[in-house]
C-alpha cells in the first residue's frame, strides 16, 4: 500500500479519536456528578436491594453497602425533578456526631448550606459524589438518616372547569360561612399565628400586628410569593372591613420559607416550624407541601406538638386521593377546601388522614399592594382553620391550640357520610358552635 493510500485510510481514524477525547475534555472541572456516572458503568454486579428502596425513604446505611453502590444511588436520589439538586439532609446521631461532620465537611465532598442543631440535621450540597459515598461509608455510626431534601411548593392553583358541578363562591361571605352571626372584633387577642410562607406584605390591614422574622431566606420573596402570603395571612387574622379576616386581634408571626423560585422544601419548612416556636407563636400555618418528605420535617411537627403548638397545613389542590406532606403527619391539623355552601371543592384532596374542611373558594381578601383579591385553594382553607382556632384560644384561656383544634372540629358540621371520612375530615368548621361549646362557665 502507497504511504499516500495509508494515509488516506488513517486520517477518519485520526479524527474519530480527536473528537472522541475532544468531548470527553468538555465535562467541567467540578463536575459533581462525574464520579457517580463512572461508578454507574464500574457496578455490573446484579443491583443492591438498596436501588430498589422507595425513592424518599432515608438511606439505609446499617446495611453498609459497597461505596460504588452509594455513590449511584445517591446521585439517582438527589437529582430528580421534586427534590432541591444535588442537596442532601444529613441527620447525626448526636451534637458530637455533628461537629465532627463539620470538621471533616470539605473532605467528604459536601457544601454545608445550613444547619438546625437541634435536630442534629445539617442541609448540605453535593460537589463529588464519590467522596461523599466513602464519608458514609467509612463513619456510617454517625449518621441516622440521609436523605434528598424534597420540594414543597405551595398548592398548584384549583383549575377553574373540573366537572360539570360549579362551586359557589364565597366572596365577601367568609364569616357566614362559618356560621358566624356577630364577629368579635377581638377574637385572636393575645394569639400569635406563624405564617410559614412567602413572606407576608406590610398591609393596613394588619396594622401594628405584623412582625417579620429572617431565618436565612430574607423576609419577602419575588413574584408571586409575597402575595400568596399576604392572602393567606389576611385569612386568618386580617382587619380590613372589606376583607376581614377569621381573628382580627391576632398577632402574626411572618417566616418566609420560600427559594427563589417561589417554593419551600423540607428543610426550609422545618426550620421554619422549630423557629416559629421558638418565637412563642401558639399556631403554625403552612400553605406548601409536596408528595415527598423525611424524618427531619416529621421531627419538626413532633417539636412544635410536644409544645402544644398547633400546626395547620393544606391538604393540596390536585383532586387526589392522598394529603400532601406536611398535612399528612399524624397530629397536624391537614385542611381540605368547600364551597360557600359547605360541598367538597372539586380540586381538593383527599386522604384518611385529613382533619378538617373549610372555605376555600373564591374568598375575597388582601393581595400585593393592598389590592382586593379573589383566593381560591386549600392554601385559603387552612389558614381560616388557624384564624378560628386563634379565636377560641382567646375566647377560652384554658384551652392550649391542640385542644381548641381538637374542639373545633369536635364541633364541625358532618358534611359527608356519617363520622370522619376522607372527602371532609371530621367534618367542616362551624366556629359558631364551636365558640359556644367553649365559652367557660359562668360564676353564679
Amino acid at each position: 500500500m502507497s504511504p499516500r493510500a495509508l494515509q488516506r485510510l488513517l486520517l477518519p481514524v485520526f479524527l474519530l479519536f480527536a473528537l472522541v477525547w475532544t468531548l470527553a475534555h468538555l465535562r467541567p472541572a467540578h463536575d459533581p456528578l462525574a464520579a457517580a456516572d463512572e461508578l454507574a458503568s464500574e457496578a455490573s454486579a446484579p443491583a443492591s436491594p438498596l436501588l430498589r428502596i422507595e425513592a424518599d425513604d432515608p438511606l439505609p446505611l446499617s446495611e453498609n453497602p459497597p461505596f460504588t453502590e452509594l455513590a449511584v444511588l445517591l446521585h439517582r436520589r438527589f437529582n430528580r425533578s421534586h427534590v432541591r439538586l444535588d442537596e442532601g439532609l444529613l441527620t447525626f446521631r448526636d451534637a458530637a456526631a455533628l461537629q465532627r461532620f463539620l470538621a471533616r465537611a470539605r473532605a467528604a465532598g459536601v457544601e454545608v448550606l445550613d444547619r438546625i442543631d437541634a435536630l442534629h440535621t445539617a442541609r448540605v450540597r453535593v460537589t463529588d459524589y464519590t467522596a461523599f459515598a466513602r464519608e458514609l461509608t467509612a463513619s456510617t455510626g454517625d449518621y441516622t438518616a440521609v436523605a434528598a431534601n424534597a420540594i414543597l411548593p405551595p398548592p398548584t392553583p384549583p383549575a377553574e372547569a373540573r366537572s360539570a358541578r360549579v362551586s359557589l363562591p364565597v366572596g365577601e361571605n367568609l364569616l357566614a360561612t362559618l356560621g358566624i352571626r356577630a364577629a368579635d372584633p377581638a377574637w385572636g387577642r393575645g394569639v400569635t399565628i406563624a405564617v410559614l410562607d412567602g413572606g407576608v406584605f406590610n398591609d393596613a390591614a394588619f396594622d401594628s400586628r405584623l412582625r417579620q422574622l429572617d431565618i436565612g431566606y430574607g423576609l419577602i420573596g419575588g413574584g408571586t410569593d409575597g402575595a400568596h402570603a399576604t392572602s393567606v395571612a389576611a385569612l386568618a387574622a386580617g382587619a380590613a372591613s372589606d376583607a376581614r379576616g377569621v381573628a382580627p386581634a391576632a398577632s402574626l408571626l411572618s417566616i418566609r420559607v420560600t427559594s427563589a423560585d417561589g417554593a419551600g422544601d423540607v428543610f426550609s419548612v422545618a426550620r421554619g416550624i422549630y423557629a416559629a416556636v421558638d418565637a412563642g407563636a401558639q399556631i403554625i400555618n403552612v400553605s406548601l407541601g409536596g408528595y415527598a418528605t423525611s424524618s427531619v420535617l416529621a421531627d419538626a411537627v413532633n417539636y412544635a406538638l410536644s409544645a402544644n403548638v398547633a400546626v395547620v397545613a393544606a391538604s393540596g389542590n390536585d383532586q387526589a386521593a392522598q394529603l400532601v406532606w406536611p398535612a399528612a403527619y399524624p397530629g397536624v391539623v391537614s385542611v381540605g377546601a368547600t364551597d360557600a355552601l359547605g360541598k367538597q371543592a372539586l380540586f381538593s384532596n383527599s386522604g384518611a388522614s385529613l382533619q378538617l374542611t373549610a372555605p376555600g373558594c373564591a374568598i375575597t381578601t388582601v393581595g400585593a399592594g393592598g389590592a382586593r383579591v379573589s383566593f381560591s385553594g386549600t392554601s385559603a382553607s387552612a389558614p381560616v382553620v388557624s384564624g378560628s382556632i386563634a379565636a377560641l384560644l382567646s375566647s377560652n384561656r384554658g384551652l392550649n391550640a391542640l385542644q381548641a383544634a381538637d374542639l373545633l372540629a369536635a364541633y364541625s358540621t358532618d358534611s359527608g357520610p356519617a363520622g370522619p371520612d376522607p372527602d371532609y375530615g371530621r367534618g367542616t368548621v362551624n366556629l359558631e358552635r364551636a365558640l359556644r361549646q367553649s365559652a367557660p362557665a359562668q360564676k353564679p
